[in-house]
């Protein structure tokens, strides 16, 4: 993570709005970047859209909510490149909301009902569930064979 005490501004990458932006997710790229800035923080918000590497010299990376098909591209896209994974062993921040969330995880269902490859950069998976759909909240089932 960028030291705030340095001159170079905090970069906040907002990834694929084009597929992942369903429910105004931009905003919450553009909440961290005022709050930082009101704290006297620099800091820029650099977009990188749907077809176009990743960039990996950010320091915060922002992962928002998007339906069953885009959400396999978008994450398809990061396994591919890995750049978030050299960012995360860089010193990065990542924010998942939603679908970005299920992408950060070991797998989640594609629109095909399978499960998809994620990012494995949070150790939990996401399954779908027959009946009450959860949505806004996360039901989280621990496992007890995982020590912690």
């Amino acid at each position: 993570m960028t030291d705030p005490a340095r001159d170079s501004a905090v970069r906040v990458a907002l990834l694929y709005p084009e597929l992942l932006g369903t429910y105004g997710d931009r905003g919450n790229a553009r909440v961290l970047v005022q709050r930082l800035a009101w704290r006297g923080v620099p800091a820029e918000l650099v977009e990188a859209p749907w077809g176009e590497p990743a960039p990996a010299s950010c320091d915060i990376y922002v992962l928002g909510g998007g339906e069953d098909s885009p959400q396999a591209s978008a994450a398809a896209a990061l396994i591919s490149e890995g750049v978030l994974h050299r960012a995360v062993d860089g010193g990065a921040a990542v924010l998942g909301i939603c679908a970005g969330f299920q992408i950060l995880g070991h797998s989640f269902f594609g629109p095909d009902g399978k499960a998809r490859p994620g990012l494995g950069l949070l150790d939990c998976t996401t399954a779908r569930r027959a009946s009450p759909r959860i949505v806004g909240e996360i039901l989280v089932e621990p496992n007890p064979d995982v020590g912690l």
